[in-house]
């Protein structure tokens, strides 16, 4: 089996760096365009997809609309694709000096989630929660997971469980970038990064 999950394109929130969460926030202009570039790149090297699953946020799901080229209702819906529940940081700046936003921002083993919020690990639990699952389905198939940063870096954290928790938000996802990773006799394995051009990644990036 081949997964590739694909990031959403970019929101005005990420280019305000505001916090967005699971809130649904669309797609921008760049963001619609990235989508595009991403399902060219894809289709140039011939890849396919027979399932597709999709968190149920608006950007997500118009992303998966664009690379797959099929409507939202033949998708699967999976509430534990969608990006992390942040509670009251929801709309505010990733840029203030607040202690709460600096832990959620840098320090993810110390971020401590208000009530009716998630953690980091709740988030990479129920990803892990899904990639089970997902060990239930036809070993052949190639599958299409379309969702956000946290989810995907999730799935990092659970195919290499030497990662520390504090290096969780180095692991760089761009926007409307595909994460391969194959699953053989059992074991889940990245095995590419497919990116835009204009999406680069972070010099400081611990994974890729």
């Amino acid at each position: 089996m081949i997964i590739y999950f694909i990031r959403h394109g970019q929101t005005d929130y990420n280019l305000k760096s505001l916090i967005q969460g699971n809130n649904d926030i669309p797609l921008n202009e760049t963001g619609l365009k990235q989508a595009e570039e991403t399902r060219d790149l894809l289709l140039s090297k011939g890849i396919t997809y027979e399932r597709i699953y999709c968190s149920p946020l608006d950007r997500a799901l118009t992303t998966c609309e664009i690379v797959s080229g099929k409507k939202r209702d033949s998708f699967i819906i999976d509430k534990r694709l969608e990006e992390i529940n942040v509670g009251d940081l929801a709309h505010t700046s990733m840029l203030v000096d607040d202690p709460y936003t600096i832990d959620f921002i840098k320090h993810p083993d110390r971020f401590v989630p208000h009530p009716g919020a998630e953690s980091y690990q709740d988030m990479i639990d129920r990803v892990g929660s899904f990639l089970d699952d997902l060990k239930r389905e036809q070993p052949a198939e190639k599958i299409l997971v379309a969702c956000h940063r946290g989810p995907i870096q999730s799935v990092v954290m659970n195919l290499d469980k030497s990662i520390p928790l504090k290096e969780f938000r180095r692991i760089t996802i761009p926007n409307a970038s595909c994460l391969e990773v194959e699953l053989k006799d059992g074991v889940y394995k990245v095995t590419n990064l497919y990116k835009n051009d204009n999406n680069i990644l972070q010099d400081e990036s611990l994974f890729f």
